[in-house]
Protein backbone atom coordinates (compact mmCIF):
# COMPACT_ATOMS: atom_id res chain seq x y z
CA UNK A 1 0.00 0.00 0.00
CA UNK A 2 1.50 3.61 -0.85
CA UNK A 3 2.02 5.88 2.26
CA UNK A 4 -0.28 8.63 0.74
CA UNK A 5 -2.96 6.06 -0.50
CA UNK A 6 -6.33 7.37 -0.06
CA UNK A 7 -9.30 9.22 -1.50
CA UNK A 8 -9.61 12.34 -3.69
CA UNK A 9 -13.33 13.57 -3.50
CA UNK A 10 -15.63 16.20 -5.19
CA UNK A 11 -18.75 17.14 -3.49
CA UNK A 12 -21.56 19.82 -4.42
CA UNK A 13 -24.25 20.79 -2.68
CA UNK A 14 -27.30 22.50 -3.74
CA UNK A 15 -27.12 25.67 -1.28
CA UNK A 16 -24.00 26.75 -3.09
CA UNK A 17 -24.82 26.18 -6.87
CA UNK A 18 -22.06 25.92 -9.51
CA UNK A 19 -19.62 25.36 -6.87
CA UNK A 20 -17.42 22.22 -6.12
CA UNK A 21 -15.42 20.71 -3.13
CA UNK A 22 -12.45 18.82 -4.30
CA UNK A 23 -10.18 17.32 -1.18
CA UNK A 24 -8.85 14.51 -0.38
CA UNK A 25 -9.43 11.61 2.70
CA UNK A 26 -8.30 8.64 4.19
CA UNK A 27 -11.19 7.83 5.49
CA UNK A 28 -14.93 7.08 3.57
CA UNK A 29 -15.54 9.85 1.52
CA UNK A 30 -19.53 9.89 2.18
CA UNK A 31 -18.52 9.85 6.06
CA UNK A 32 -16.88 13.42 4.97
CA UNK A 33 -19.56 14.66 3.91
CA UNK A 34 -21.57 14.00 6.16
CA UNK A 35 -19.30 15.37 8.59
CA UNK A 36 -19.02 18.70 6.59
CA UNK A 37 -23.13 19.06 6.71
CA UNK A 38 -22.74 21.62 9.78
CA UNK A 39 -25.13 23.99 11.32
CA UNK A 40 -24.27 26.61 8.67
CA UNK A 41 -24.72 24.53 6.11
CA UNK A 42 -28.53 24.21 5.67
CA UNK A 43 -28.55 20.95 3.37
CA UNK A 44 -25.92 18.03 3.28
CA UNK A 45 -23.40 17.29 0.47
CA UNK A 46 -23.48 15.11 -2.24
CA UNK A 47 -20.42 13.19 -2.94
CA UNK A 48 -20.55 13.47 -7.07
CA UNK A 49 -17.31 11.10 -7.14
CA UNK A 50 -14.31 9.46 -4.93
CA UNK A 51 -11.77 8.33 -6.46
CA UNK A 52 -9.13 6.15 -4.71
CA UNK A 53 -5.57 7.00 -5.48
CA UNK A 54 -1.98 6.02 -4.80
CA UNK A 55 -0.71 9.04 -3.90
CA UNK A 56 -3.72 11.65 -2.70
CA UNK A 57 -1.72 14.55 -1.82
CA UNK A 58 -0.39 14.74 -5.24
CA UNK A 59 -3.27 14.07 -7.01
CA UNK A 60 -5.44 16.53 -5.07
CA UNK A 61 -2.42 19.52 -5.59
CA UNK A 62 -2.73 18.71 -9.31
CA UNK A 63 -6.53 19.15 -9.65
CA UNK A 64 -5.90 22.51 -7.27
CA UNK A 65 -3.59 23.79 -9.31
CA UNK A 66 -5.42 22.98 -12.91
CA UNK A 67 -8.50 24.53 -11.34
CA UNK A 68 -6.85 27.60 -9.66
CA UNK A 69 -8.20 30.35 -11.60
CA UNK A 70 -11.73 28.83 -10.46
CA UNK A 71 -10.91 28.48 -6.81
CA UNK A 72 -13.24 30.92 -4.79
CA UNK A 73 -10.28 31.16 -1.54
CA UNK A 74 -6.65 29.86 -1.25
CA UNK A 75 -7.41 28.79 1.87
CA UNK A 76 -10.45 27.01 1.13
CA UNK A 77 -10.87 24.15 -1.36
CA UNK A 78 -14.38 25.70 -3.24
CA UNK A 79 -14.01 26.03 -6.94
CA UNK A 80 -16.63 27.74 -9.31
CA UNK A 81 -15.95 24.77 -12.06
CA UNK A 82 -17.66 22.46 -14.71
CA UNK A 83 -18.45 19.06 -12.71
CA UNK A 84 -17.96 17.18 -16.12
CA UNK A 85 -13.97 18.27 -16.83
CA UNK A 86 -13.18 18.01 -12.95
CA UNK A 87 -14.02 14.64 -13.26
CA UNK A 88 -12.00 14.17 -16.64
CA UNK A 89 -9.12 15.09 -15.01
CA UNK A 90 -9.91 13.31 -12.34
CA UNK A 91 -9.12 9.84 -13.95
CA UNK A 92 -6.48 11.75 -15.70
CA UNK A 93 -4.46 12.08 -12.93
CA UNK A 94 -5.65 8.95 -10.80
CA UNK A 95 -4.50 6.88 -13.89
CA UNK A 96 -1.00 8.85 -13.65
CA UNK A 97 -1.29 8.11 -9.80
CA UNK A 98 -1.57 4.46 -10.19
CA UNK A 99 0.98 3.93 -13.21
CA UNK A 100 4.06 5.80 -11.16
CA UNK A 101 6.82 3.62 -11.21
CA UNK A 102 7.31 3.64 -7.02
CA UNK A 103 4.17 1.98 -6.47
CA UNK A 104 5.60 -1.82 -6.89
CA UNK A 105 2.26 -3.67 -5.70
CA UNK A 106 0.21 -2.16 -9.02
CA UNK A 107 0.51 -3.95 -12.07
CA UNK A 108 0.32 -2.04 -15.30
CA UNK A 109 -1.27 -4.58 -16.38
CA UNK A 110 -4.00 -4.54 -13.65
CA UNK A 111 -7.11 -2.66 -13.81
CA UNK A 112 -6.49 0.72 -11.57
CA UNK A 113 -7.69 0.02 -8.41
CA UNK A 114 -7.30 3.90 -8.03
CA UNK A 115 -9.85 4.51 -10.08
CA UNK A 116 -12.52 2.61 -8.68
CA UNK A 117 -15.32 3.50 -6.65
CA UNK A 118 -15.29 3.35 -2.45
CA UNK A 119 -16.54 1.03 -0.25
CA UNK A 120 -20.65 -0.38 -0.74
CA UNK A 121 -21.79 2.47 -2.97
CA UNK A 122 -19.41 1.45 -5.74
CA UNK A 123 -20.67 -1.92 -5.40
CA UNK A 124 -24.23 -1.36 -5.00
CA UNK A 125 -23.99 0.54 -8.32
CA UNK A 126 -21.85 -2.61 -10.12
CA UNK A 127 -24.72 -5.24 -8.67
CA UNK A 128 -27.39 -3.06 -9.59
CA UNK A 129 -26.62 -1.20 -13.13
CA UNK A 130 -24.23 -3.72 -14.39
CA UNK A 131 -25.13 -7.09 -13.16
CA UNK A 132 -29.43 -6.09 -12.97
CA UNK A 133 -29.75 -7.11 -9.32
CA UNK A 134 -32.63 -5.67 -7.19
CA UNK A 135 -32.23 -3.27 -4.78
CA UNK A 136 -33.66 -5.40 -2.05
CA UNK A 137 -31.25 -7.97 -2.59
CA UNK A 138 -28.29 -5.65 -2.83
CA UNK A 139 -29.28 -4.14 0.74
CA UNK A 140 -29.65 -7.85 1.93
CA UNK A 141 -25.92 -8.79 0.20
CA UNK A 142 -24.51 -5.80 1.75
CA UNK A 143 -26.12 -5.34 4.65
CA UNK A 144 -28.06 -2.52 4.08
CA UNK A 145 -30.85 -0.10 4.96
CA UNK A 146 -33.20 -1.09 1.53
CA UNK A 147 -34.11 2.66 1.38
CA UNK A 148 -30.58 3.30 1.45
CA UNK A 149 -29.85 1.37 -1.43
CA UNK A 150 -33.09 2.27 -3.35
CA UNK A 151 -31.95 6.13 -2.54
CA UNK A 152 -28.30 6.06 -3.93
CA UNK A 153 -29.26 3.48 -7.33
CA UNK A 154 -32.69 4.32 -8.08
CA UNK A 155 -31.50 6.68 -10.64
CA UNK A 156 -28.72 5.80 -13.36
CA UNK A 157 -26.01 7.69 -13.99
CA UNK A 158 -23.00 7.03 -16.48
CA UNK A 159 -20.07 5.21 -15.56
CA UNK A 160 -16.70 4.00 -16.60
CA UNK A 161 -16.29 0.45 -16.68
CA UNK A 162 -13.52 -2.00 -17.65
CA UNK A 163 -13.48 -5.45 -19.84
CA UNK A 164 -10.69 -7.89 -19.95
CA UNK A 165 -10.28 -7.89 -23.95
CA UNK A 166 -11.98 -4.37 -24.85
CA UNK A 167 -10.67 -1.87 -21.74
CA UNK A 168 -12.21 0.68 -20.76
CA UNK A 169 -15.75 2.39 -22.04
CA UNK A 170 -18.68 4.28 -21.10
CA UNK A 171 -21.89 1.85 -19.87
CA UNK A 172 -24.95 2.95 -22.26
CA UNK A 173 -27.80 0.47 -21.34
CA UNK A 174 -28.82 -2.75 -20.43
CA UNK A 175 -31.73 -5.65 -20.40
CA UNK A 176 -32.19 -8.70 -18.97
CA UNK A 177 -31.91 -10.38 -15.74
CA UNK A 178 -29.76 -13.24 -15.10
CA UNK A 179 -27.90 -15.67 -17.56
CA UNK A 180 -30.25 -13.06 -19.96
CA UNK A 181 -28.67 -9.61 -19.30
CA UNK A 182 -26.70 -7.76 -21.61
CA UNK A 183 -25.36 -4.61 -21.24
CA UNK A 184 -24.01 -2.62 -24.17
CA UNK A 185 -20.69 -0.81 -23.68
CA UNK A 186 -18.90 1.97 -26.08
CA UNK A 187 -15.43 1.15 -26.31
CA UNK A 188 -13.21 4.14 -28.16
CA UNK A 189 -11.73 1.55 -30.14
CA UNK A 190 -14.42 -0.90 -31.02
CA UNK A 191 -17.05 1.20 -30.83
CA UNK A 192 -20.59 -0.01 -29.30
CA UNK A 193 -20.05 -3.77 -27.78
CA UNK A 194 -23.07 -6.27 -26.19
CA UNK A 195 -21.62 -7.61 -23.24
CA UNK A 196 -22.89 -10.18 -20.89
CA UNK A 197 -21.46 -9.55 -17.51
CA UNK A 198 -22.55 -13.10 -15.90
CA UNK A 199 -20.10 -14.44 -18.53
CA UNK A 200 -17.53 -11.86 -19.04
CA UNK A 201 -15.99 -9.60 -16.48
CA UNK A 202 -17.10 -6.68 -16.74
CA UNK A 203 -16.23 -4.40 -13.46
CA UNK A 204 -16.87 -0.49 -12.26
CA UNK A 205 -13.92 1.80 -12.42
CA UNK A 206 -15.90 4.78 -11.59
CA UNK A 207 -18.89 6.49 -11.91
CA UNK A 208 -19.44 9.77 -14.11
Amino acid sequence: MGLDEGYIYVLSNPAFPGVLKIGKTRNDPFDRARQLHSTGVPVPFRVEAAVRVMDMSLVERELHAHFHDTRLSNNREFFRADLKEVLSRLIEYARVSADSPHIEEQPRSAPPESARHPGWYGKAVELRWIHGTHPRRIADELRLDPLVVESCVSNFRPHLVRHPKYGEGIFELSSGEGQARVVRVKFDRYGAVAVNPNEERLTLVTII
